[in-house]
């Protein structure tokens, strides 16, 4: 009897996964991942919320492991960004979604210079174009004009939560060989 009480609460409180759901993977930190930025744009899950003091850390490489940029997400009283060899820690423009649970999608554009858009539960939040007139520091071009073909989650990043996997192209083999370890 008891079981059966606790089996019909899992069926009454644990919605039905989707395919959708099934493309998301929880996140491992410190392991680096073939991405291609350019192709694919990077979608996490957050659960964060403003004041938490947790950060969204991800880092960037190239096919050969050199760093090609970083982009963090603060949690702080305002919730802010930050484009390593750009910019320091900026509050974002307007207003974010007031979910709790938010989807962030990051996207690489070379199509009109190096550009960085950030979009948060479909609505578009930052576009960066970034260059000698955005950047505050004369190194970006060392990193940002690098292609980015792996990221990785940095230890200290507390935030994030999961990754879509569904548009990983030849990555999400190697990203299952790692968690079947």
């Amino acid at each position: 009897m008891t079981f059966l009480y606790f089996l019909t609460i899992f069926l009454v409180v644990t919605p039905p996964a989707t395919a959708a759901d099934q493309d998301w993977r929880e996140v491992e930190r410190g392991v680096k991942l073939d991405y291609d930025l350019e192709k694919v744009p990077l979608e996490i899950r957050t659960d964060s919320t403003a004041g938490s003091n947790d950060k969204v850390a991800v880092s960037f490489y190239t096919a050969g492991g050199d760093v090609a940029g970083k982009f963090y997400i603060y949690f702080y009283s305002d919730i802010m960004y930050q484009v390593t060899y750009c910019n320091h820690a900026t509050r974002f423009p307007g207003s974010l979604p007031s979910d709790v649970h938010k989807v962030w999608k990051i996207t690489l554009s070379r199509t009109a210079g190096v550009e960085l858009q950030i979009d948060c539960n479909d609505v578009r939040v930052v576009s960066l174009l970034i260059s000698d007139k955005t950047c505050q520091s004369n190194k970006w071009s060392t990193y940002w004009k690098r292609d980015v073909e792996k990221i990785e989650f940095q230890y200290s990043d507390k935030s994030l939560r999961f990754l879509q996997t569904s548009g990983m192209h030849g990555s999400r083999d190697k990203l299952d060989q790692h968690e079947s370890r």
